[in-house]
């Protein structure tokens, strides 16, 4: 494990969020943003991938080769927001590369309905054959820092719930650019730190693999700081925003207002998950061990008939 520090402020002025040793995810009281301190290292996160994360987020032989197998309902409305934010605000594009491509879905997706040239880069050797062999892309099965498009350059990046994997998102999004055409266009999703999933406890939502989190706000401005304009967001569940590259990398940190700062609300977005989390647990549970308590009974009472 390593010390970290805010990315958006550079000091450790934090607050924890759970009374956890591992993971643990604090807020820092000058901006807002959420990130986990310590933090895994390089290495110690990069053999946690290698022990079957890939396999748990589901089945990744290359079944339906040929496109037959259904495309998870999350990685259609990801493929949606990306294709449909194109066509509204961009036009048209001629290559789009998936930064963390998976199994490919998404990035398919938006291949088939752009009528445009697809890359994927996946660190996952699984999961760049399964998206190759089911949809016939071209993957590359590297990491960011070392992936070679052969000097081909993208249109538009899309980074689908990868940016908070990343140790410094500032730097990767600054690597970002040498992918990009000028004036070409990143799509980024990352789950919502003000909006927690609201089928999950926190200490299950807070993860293990997630370096931060952010809100369309903590986001907006790491991209500012790695040379994006912020032209469109939307905020649910997750924060989506669609950016496009400026000639110029800004020097230091980006000014952030005190009205800008966050950390209370951070607070209270997960002070009212909590309150509305936890009766709606309970009740289920409850609901749950009643039907189960009911099947037990009906079974003993249809072994008493038999006998």
């Amino acid at each position: 494990m390593e010390q970290a520090v805010c990315l958006l402020c550079g000091v450790e002025d934090e607050r924890a969020l759970l009374r956890r040793a591992k993971p643990r995810h604090v807020v820092c009281r000058r901006c807002g943003l959420v990130y986990q301190n310590p933090r895994p290292t390089l290495e110690e996160i990069s053999a946690y991938y290698q022990q079957g994360y890939w396999e748990d987020r589901g089945p990744i032989a290359a079944n339906g080769a040929n496109g037959a197998e259904p495309i998870r309902p999350a990685s259609l409305d990801r493929g949606r927001f990306v294709v449909e934010w194109t066509q509204k605000y961009i036009g048209s594009v001629e290559r789009v590369v998936e930064i963390g491509c998976g199994r490919g879905e998404i990035l398919a997706y938006v291949r088939d309905h752009l009528n445009c040239q697809a890359l994927g880069v996946e660190p996952s050797r699984a999961q760049a054959t399964t998206a190759a062999q089911r949809f016939g892309l071209e993957v590359h099965n590297a990491t960011l820092d070392d992936v070679d498009l052969q000097g081909r350059k993208a249109n538009a990046l899309v980074l689908s719930h990868v940016v908070e994997h990343f140790h410094d998102p500032r730097a990767a999004l600054i690597r970002c650019r040498d992918l990009l055409a000028d004036g070409g266009w990143i799509f980024v999703e990352v789950p919502n730190i003000l909006e927690p999933n609201r089928h999950k406890r926190l200490s299950k939502w807070l993860a293990f693999e997630h370096m931060y989190y952010f809100s369309v706000g903590t986001l907006s401005r790491v991209l500012a700081e790695a040379g994006f304009a912020v032209k469109h967001t939307e905020t649910k569940a997750f924060v989506r925003v669609l950016a496009q590259m400026q000639p110029v990398v800004p020097k230091g940190w980006a000014a952030m207002p005190a009205s800008a700062n966050e950390y209370r609300d951070v607070l209270r977005a997960l002070r009212r998950h909590e309150f509305i989390y936890w009766p709606r647990y309970a009740v289920q549970r409850a609901a749950s061990l009643l039907s189960r308590g009911r099947a037990v009974a009906s079974s003993s009472a249809e072994k008493d008939q038999d006998d």
